[in-house]
């Protein structure tokens, strides 16, 4: 008996062996030294090996889904690169934007003035878009919020943040755990964000109320427009840093106190 009939014989129809191997003689003549050298037994235990893997390939092959064909190319469909979050990297898990629409001198901490009906969080990115709220200042009284960033997306005005309440000291933290990277700017590290011909100001000292900004992680600060900061920068001892991106101005002059340069 040859080769490929014992074969066929040993792997039986279940397998479908014919739709598997249709040269089963070609396979055979890669393995003639089962006819000589290698005893009976040896030769099915072998062959019967061989049936085994040929039935997990086909097994293996049904559970493939097909993908379309590219017109002009292969099958084969790219994955775009997922970033974690590095500079200038798209994160596909990043802050959901929440944009400011109450008055041009409205409060940051009213949560009707916000598009998705709360003051943002750590999860989420403020947003000055010159759409939903146009140049102005508006002011955090004697409260506390942290975003993920804070941006201004205009294209043209001046955007500040105070503190009007006597007395007292408001703080805006950028980032920190629970912030998965800028979805406003373009770049996933920005922590502040002005937009080319925007002006984003930030009023630490405004008579006796004071506006403070905290680090909540290292991140930059891109100024394609201009930034003016008077709010002391602290970081809790944590040795976070900042780091100026953009071709704008960045004026920092608050007493800062973060450590990580």
């Amino acid at each position: 008996m040859t080769f490929a009939s014992r074969f066929l014989n040993l792997v039986g129809p279940n397998l479908h062996t014919k739709e598997v191997l249709p040269d089963i003689t070609h396979l055979a003549a890669k393995f003639n030294f089962m006819t000589n050298g290698i005893s009976t037994r040896g030769s099915r235990i072998l062959v019967g090996a061989i049936a085994l893997m040929i039935g997990a390939s086909a097994t293996f092959a049904g559970t493939l889904i097909p993908l379309s064909p590219r017109l002009g190319g292969d099958n084969i469909q790219p994955v775009p690169p997922v970033s974690g979050g590095g500079p200038g990297g798209n994160n596909i898990l990043a802050n959901t934007a929440n944009v400011y629409i109450g008055s041009t001198t409205g409060n940051l901490s009213t949560t009707g003035n916000w598009s998705l009906g709360h003051v943002p969080t750590v999860s989420e990115d403020a947003v000055f878009d010159g759409v939903s709220g146009t140049t102005g200042a508006r002011h955090l009284d004697s409260a506390s919020m942290t975003v993920g960033s804070f941006d201004v997306t205009a294209a043209t005005g001046t955007f500040t943040v105070r503190n009007t309440t006597a007395s007292t000291t408001s703080t805006i933290t950028l980032g920190g755990a629970g912030s998965t990277g800028n979805s406003v700017s373009g770049t996933s590290t920005d922590l502040l964000f002005a937009a080319t011909g925007s002006t984003f100001t930030f009023t630490g000292d405004n008579s006796t109320a004071l506006l403070n900004l905290v680090l909540g992680q290292s991140g930059t600060f891109n100024a394609a427009g201009t930034m003016n900061i008077s709010s002391v920068i602290s970081d809790g001892g944590s040795g976070f840093a900042i780091n100026k991106t953009g071709a704008g101005i960045l004026l920092l002059s608050g007493a800062n106190t973060y450590s990580g340069g």
